[in-house]
């Protein structure tokens, strides 16, 4: 499995978990320019902008550390041009769903009973 598949396959894991948690998914993969918001979502009258991480391990850091300044600001102009496109007047938030592998490094199963998923709400 490439980084590409694997990146997806994390983004399906974080869907399946806020659809448990009663969120709506309006959008995935939302590109404007050079950024992309992973997952759109919305609970209640909140919309919230979701950046996902994945890491098979935390040998380099937790997947939520990976998020720079630069990220953010990208994150941001994206977001912005999405309320913008869809004129929407209330409530926003930025979240991040942070997901690692409980299995050995030798392992590929991408299932959600052998991942940790962290939500990290209204990160920035």
């Amino acid at each position: 499995m490439n980084t590409t598949e694997i990146g997806k396959n994390g983004e399906l894991l974080a869907k399946d978990y806020l659809e448990k948690n009663n969120y709506l998914i309006v959008a995935q993969n939302y590109y404007y320019q050079k950024g992309e918001i992973d997952i759109i979502a919305q609970k209640n009258d909140v919309l919230v902008f979701v950046e996902v991480k994945f890491r098979k391990n935390n040998d380099f850091g937790f997947p939520e550390q990976s998020i720079n300044k630069k990220k953010i600001n990208l994150l941001k102009k994206t977001a912005t041009f999405y309320l913008e496109e869809l004129n929407w007047q209330k409530n926003i938030r930025f979240d991040i769903i942070a997901i690692t592998k409980k299995t050995p490094k030798t392992t590929t199963n991408l299932e959600i009973d052998n991942m940790e998923i962290l939500h990290f709400e209204d990160c920035f």
